[in-house]
């Protein structure tokens, strides 16, 4: 019990600290790159927490007997490991204070932002796949009536949903997802009402298809805790909306699964 709330407390600052990683406006660039290194230690720490069950599926996964929800949620941590680690090497690439560089190629940056958009979508399902363990220790640690939970769960649902459905819209997430595969895209989208991207340059993107870095590490950014609490609802809300489609799809399956026996 004690090892599961401490997985548990690990994954919610993991996860309020990768949200708080797509308004390079919260803080200055330092706390970006900072932060972002941080957040691949603690995903290693994660999965040192977890080493019996990553090497137990590791040599069942090609096993006939292995469940598939298992086998797809051991996929999605390997993907996520993937997309950790490019998005460690193209923050490098586009760094403007812990690896400064003269310069910044746009496809680095572009990838930095798919691996940002992707990482999303993954700690999303991976949520969804795993929802019966956060609920179950959600019952254990807040006591609540049958009845009451029920309607507090409908309510976060409909809440969840509808936000992250608008933030989905109103964010740059579509634009990290097409980036890389975009000769051009628009960068104007860091105004008020929309979020920035994470890494924000100004400077004007140069005849040999580089940018010229805008260095804001000392920068003082203006932020308050409305900004950071927005942040991190608008993105965490778009992880709800992958966790719910996927909880909701494994149930269907399982309904269908059910109704053939």
């Amino acid at each position: 019990m004690k090892k599961n709330i401490i997985k548990m407390t690990l994954d919610i600052v993991m996860i309020i600290v990768l949200a708080l990683l797509y308004n390079s406006h919260v803080a200055a660039m330092s706390f970006h790159e900072i932060a972002g290194l941080a957040i691949c230690g603690l995903f290693i720490i994660h999965c040192l927490l977890n080493i019996k069950w990553i090497t137990g599926i590791s040599k069942r996964f090609f096993s006939k007997s292995l469940a598939l929800k298992v086998r797809i949620g051991y996929i999605v941590n390997l993907l996520l490991s993937v997309i950790f680690i490019f998005a460690v090497i193209s923050g490098i690439q586009t760094s403007q204070v812990l690896f400064p560089a003269d310069s910044h190629g746009s496809v680095w940056r572009g990838i930095h932002h798919f691996c940002g958009a992707i990482s999303i979508i993954l700690v999303g399902i991976h949520l969804g796949l795993h929802w019966g363990f956060i609920s179950g220790m959600f019952k254990k640690v807040i006591k609540l009536k049958d009845t009451v939970r029920k309607v507090i769960a409908m309510v976060l649902l409909v809440v969840v949903l509808s936000f992250g459905v608008y933030s989905i819209s109103t964010s740059s997430f579509t634009n990290w997802l097409v980036e890389p595969f975009v000769t051009q895209i628009k960068t104007d989208n860091a105004v008020d009402g929309k979020v920035g991207d994470m890494n924000d340059y100004t400077g004007k993107e140069g005849n040999n298809g580089t940018e010229t870095k805008h260095d804001d590490s000392t920068k003082m950014v203006e932020t308050s805790p409305a900004i950071v609490f927005g942040t991190i609802a608008k993105f965490i809300s778009i992880m709800g909306v992958f966790a719910v489609l996927t909880y909701y799809i494994e149930k269907f399956f399982k309904c269908k699964k059910k109704g053939k026996q």
